[in-house]
């Protein structure tokens, strides 16, 4: 072997699991044994595994990946409402019911922005979860009622589904028409006919019974 050869480059580049394969004798580098190479390995420590033991960072990293879903939710929540309330106009009242979870309440939409400024068949939800369509707009900073009280200002829409039966109320300008349902005493009823606006109790010939709120709505 020449003696003017890159010694360095020889012994950096010739290794077994970082133990030289060559050793020096008389300057010359001559390659080492087997056992040799074997015993100096031996001697190397083995490196612990690298693993993350720290909880706080596990827990940085789950709140993290939380956060991340939870955005994600949200803007496909957002998309969902936007989607109502596009739709609404050709939505029966059974229909939006059933999407209920997506229509705003009404105190959360008043305080987002003035009724003055909503559209005209914008749908949000009383406090009592009645679903209703802005019919006109108006100044809700003066006029705080509840849409229950506000008919001129809201129409109200009700359901054929008696799992989504919420207690009679009784509202000149929005009736009870064939096949929607309210509750009244613990019963769930149906309407029989149109323009509706007797409950149950004053009016039973105008209603039939679908059963008892426990036995409908669990």
């Amino acid at each position: 072997m020449k003696k003017n050869m890159d010694l360095s480059k020889l012994f950096s580049t010739s290794r077994w699991n970082g133990v030289p394969l060559y050793k020096l004798d008389n300057n010359y580098p001559v390659e080492r044994t087997q056992k040799e190479i074997e015993e100096d390995r031996a001697k190397i420590p083995n490196e612990p595994a690298t693993s993350v033991t720290d909880d706080s960072v596990w827990d940085e990293l789950d709140a993290a990946y939380q956060e991340g879903v939870l955005q994600r939710e949200r803007q496909r929540g957002y998309e969902a409402a936007k989607l109502v309330q596009t739709n609404a106009p050709d939505m029966t009242g059974t229909e939006l019911y059933a999407v209920d979870d997506r229509i705003p309440g009404f105190l959360a939409a008043c305080a987002k922005m003035n009724m003055l400024e909503r559209p005209v068949g914008f749908v949000c939800k009383s406090s009592a979860g009645r679903v209703v369509r802005l019919l006109q707009t108006y100044d809700s900073t003066i006029y705080t009622q509840e849409p229950e009280e506000l008919p001129a200002q809201f129409g109200f829409v009700w359901s054929t589904d008696p799992a989504k039966a919420l207690p009679f109320v009784a509202i000149s300008t929005s009736p009870f028409n064939t096949g929607d349902c309210c509750t009244e005493n613990g019963d769930v009823y149906r309407s029989a006919i149109d323009n509706n606006v007797w409950s149950p109790s004053e009016y039973p010939d105008g209603w039939e019974t679908v059963g008892t709120i426990e036995e409908v709505q669990g």
